[in-house]
């Protein structure tokens, strides 16, 4: 979950900057075509810039960040993949030692699994690690 809240914030990060910046384009192009217009003799470059300043790529762009930043959080919220949770990994590191807590502890996961003859879904909560003194 730390994972798809740091991608939200990036996220955030980067439709705020080019949104503002594509904001800001459209306001100072539009602001002079509209000064050049109160002008007779002013060329009509200006209202060029703000036509070509609407067809920018912004907001496609802001879009795509956005679109794909929304499927990356979706991933990661619905698999999980950095959630030590696969029955291959418990196998592994079953009954090992875990050297970060010490040699005397061991590093046990099996009450994760539902058919392991462990406490059942209702009972237990989404996570539980046991660790057992080994004398």
């Amino acid at each position: 979950m730390g994972t798809a809240i740091v991608v939200l914030a990036v996220v955030g990060v980067l439709m705020n900057r080019f949104g503002n910046a594509y904001f800001d384009l459209l306001v100072v192009t539009a602001r002079r075509a509209v000064e050049d217009r109160k002008n007779i003799l002013a060329d009509f470059s200006s209202l060029e810039a703000f036509h070509a300043a609407r067809a920018a790529w912004y907001p496609v762009g802001v879009t795509v960040i956005g679109m794909v930043g929304l499927a990356a959080i979706l991933w990661l919220m619905m698999f999980k993949p950095f959630l030590i949770r696969s029955k291959w990994f418990m196998e592994q590191y079953e009954n090992q030692p875990a050297p970060f807590f010490g040699h005397s502890d061991i590093f046990r996961m099996s009450a994760l699994l539902p058919d392991s003859g462990g406490p059942s879904a209702h009972d237990r909560p989404a996570l539980s690690i046991q660790f057992l003194g080994v004398g």
